[in-house]
This record gives structure tokens, sequence and C-alpha cells, in this order.
């Protein structure tokens, strides 16, 4: 039996105990660093303070005196599930969770993970690194995208790194800005139900080494352009494509998220496009599909003040420590 299975087992005994269809909104401080250690062409496409109520919660407005749907079917199938309500009841009665039960709480988008090969149960057991980032863009406030990493243990370890988006409804976004602007736990498990019921447009999809990835990240950090534009520094990169447009040399399109420090799970931040230019002596080509730079601190500044950038409104990340229940 794996995990999972025994997970959903025991889960389904705590749900018996909880009240269905309720949004569970706490104040009891958890601070769950949620940097999951989990975890392919080069590319293809182009906190707040805490509540005073810890059992403050918002009836299900489907009930048999209000027949009417408030929420989408998103929200409502997470309300209604005995593996989140499960989920909740044994973020309530354990003090020190193991590391795959706090990775079965994160809003990572499993399902989609799961549709592209992964497998959810070794991921949430492993030691592999996801990183996730999901937000609004100014542009479209009816999608929702995300940028993700997620890990593969290999020679080299490496990162599919993925940038895709989800159209939704306006209830949906209604619900989504709701939850988070809420500090409602039921926002983590919102996101992992859409992308169990949604199918995203992957816009862009990369391999590229763990090494070359948090190189350039970090190096990006240190350029002066960036420095003085964006003081908190950048915190994601997304990898639209590698061009050799000569030999030994790659033109790189990418976009940027920056830092941003307010403490709340909804906050405002850049999404920026960027291109750069690696040298001959960094090492940067393409083997087997996967992209590896030997020296990521020897690139430069493409076109950088022609680049574009946007505010977009992000939720509650993998990298901030949630506060709930």
């Amino acid at each position: 039996m794996n995990l999972l299975t025994k997970l959903n087992d025991e889960l389904k005994r705590f749900a018996k105990t909880v009240g269905k269809s309720k949004i569970v909104r706490g104040g009891l401080a958890f601070a769950m660093g949620l940097t999951i250690a989990m975890g392919a062409s080069a590319c293809t496409g182009k906190n707040p303070n805490n509540t005073k109520d810890p059992d403050h919660t918002i009836t299900d407005p489907n009930g048999d005196d209000n027949p009417q749907t408030k929420y989408s079917q998103i929200l409502q199938n997470v309300l209604d599930s005995d593996y989140y309500n499960g989920l909740i009841e044994m973020r309530r009665n354990k003090t020190i969770l193991s590391e795959s039960e706090k990775r079965s709480l994160e809003p990572i988008p499993y399902g989609f993970l799961a549709k592209q090969g992964f497998d959810v149960n070794e991921l949430i057991q492993s030691e592999n690194e996801v990183t996730s980032y999901q937000f609004i863009r100014e542009s479209e406030p009816n999608s929702l995208y995300f940028a993700l990493n997620v890990e593969t243990k290999a020679n080299p370890n490496y990162f599919t790194n993925y940038y895709i988006k989800y159209d939704l409804t306006q209830k949906e976004v209604d619900d989504l800005n709701m939850l988070f602007g809420g500090i409602y736990i039921q926002a983590f498990f919102f996101i992992q139900e859409l992308s169990n019921q949604k199918t995203p447009t992957i816009v862009s999809q990369c391999n590229m080494s763990v090494d070359a990835y948090n190189g350039l990240l970090e190096n990006l950090n240190k350029t002066s352009e960036l420095k003085t534009k964006y003081k908190d520094g950048l915190v994601m990169l997304v990898f639209e494509d590698f061009d050799e447009y000569r030999p030994n040399n790659y033109l790189i399109n990418l976009k940027y998220i920056s830092k941003n420090k307010e403490t709340s799970n909804k906050k405002t931040t850049t999404l920026g496009d960027l291109q750069i230019v690696t040298f001959d002596n960094s090492g940067g080509k393409v083997e087997n599909g996967l992209f590896v730079m030997r020296y990521p601190n020897r690139f430069s500044l493409y076109q950088y003040e022609e680049m574009k950038s946007e505010k977009i409104t992000t939720f509650s990340d993998t990298v901030i420590t949630l506060r709930f229940l």
C-alpha cells in the first residue's frame, strides 16, 4: 500500500469528525517553510499576523436553506471532499507533521504534474525540489499563471521549468481572491483541485540543470541593472527558449518574477521579460534536450532597455511561511 493510499485512509477516518462544507480560517501559528525538496528539447513554446479566532468558519451556502450555488464547483469540491477535510483535521490534531504530510498541504498543482508523467507519490515522499508561484497578470484578470520548477535526480540533476496558464471563470477568480485574502487553508487545496479538474495551456517548457538555473538566478541578481530596478532581487525565472545563434553562444529568452517583501498572502510584484547572451567560455550548451551552463556568471544582458514588464498579483507561494489553523 503506497503512502498516499495510507494517508488517504487515515484522513477519511479523521474526516468523519469534520464538519463538511466549511471554510476554515485559523490563527494558531504554524511556521511551515514550504520550499519543497521534490521533483525533455530544452524548451518548447514561447503573512499576516495570526487571526484572533482560530475556529472561524464560513458556512456553506449550499445547504437546505439556500439551494443557490455561491461558490465555484472547484471550491465546492474542496468543501465536500473527505480527503481535504481530513487534511484539515490532521493538521488541527497534530503539532508535528512529517515532511510528506507537510507536502500534502502545499499549494502545488499536483494534478498537472501527474498528467505530465510525474509520480506524485514519489514527489511527496522524495527530497526533490518543487517550486511553484501562482499569479494573475494585470493584462489577463481571468487567467491564473504558474511558474513551476520540478527537480529530477539525474546526472546532472535538472529542473523541468514550466510556464502554464489556467483560464478561470469570474466565480473562480472571486473564490481565489477570497480564499487567499482571508488566509483560509482551503486556498491551498483550491490550487490542488484546480489542477485536478482543469487542463492548462503550456506556454513554455524547458529542461535546465539545477546548477545552471541557480547560478543564473544568483548572477542575474548581481547585475547592476536589475539591482537598481529591483532592490529585493528576483525570486523566480521562467525559460522560454535557448537559441544557439552562433557556435558556443546562446541567446536565452526568459521571464523573471521580482521579490516582494510585503507580509501578505496576496501581493503585487513584477513579471518581466529579459534576454541574455552567454559568452563563448560559459560552457552553455544543450545536451540531450537539457540546457547546461558550466559558468553561469558569464553572460550579458541583451536589449535590456527594450524589455517589457507588468504588475502581477501573486498568491501565497511555496517559499513563504504559512500561518493557519
